[in-house]
């Protein structure tokens, strides 16, 4: 039966870190289920749900201070469980561009929590408009609606929050 670890690794960006610390999983004897890798910064964050039985799972947590301490890196472990497919939740996308201001993060999320909307994936860039260079600011985000909330109307309420906060954003069904 298989174990789940959902690691957190936090290092100074170089060509070689999710190599290393990809190695360290396989050379354990687990496997990498899922993972997410972004530059934050001078820094690479790089996330990842493992899988193996309880022996290379209890493997790779004991060798993760020493892999840590090799790489220059910070690095955090959890048990966890593979998530399961829900039936009643409907899977959206949130694809939203604007001048940066500050609080348009808290703002979206904190509307979609009050409302029972649960957050999947959330990523923001920064860039500088090529025309006017202003800053700006790009929000992309999956989210997994009940389907017990009335997608019409929290569609509304969300348009009508981006008007207030001056954001250019669609709310569209995940296809596929």
């Amino acid at each position: 039966m298989n174990k789940f670890l959902a690691l957190s690794a936090l290092g100074p960006d170089g060509p070689a870190l999710v190599q290393d610390f990809s190695s360290a999983v396989l050379e354990s004897g687990c496997n990498i289920v899922e993972s997410r890798v972004t530059r934050l910064g001078s820094e690479l964050g790089i996330q990842l749900l493992v899988a193996g039985n309880w022996r290379t799972i209890a493997r790779l947590e004991q060798s993760l201070d020493a892999t840590a301490a090799e790489l220059g890196i910070a690095v955090q472990a959890r048990p966890a469980v593979q998530p399961e497919t829900r039936d009643d939740m409907l899977p959206y996308a949130i694809d939203l561009v604007s001048m940066d201001q500050p609080g348009i993060v808290y703002r979206v999320v904190k509307f979609l929590t009050q409302r029972g909307v649960h957050i999947t994936d959330l990523s923001t860039s920064s860039y500088t408009a090529q025309q006017t260079g202003a800053s700006m600011v790009s929000l992309r985000m999956s989210v997994a609606i009940p389907s017990t909330i009335h997608i019409a109307t929290l569609r509304e309420d969300f348009l009508m929050l981006c008007d207030e906060l001056n954001l250019d954003a669609v709310l569209e069904p995940i296809k596929g």
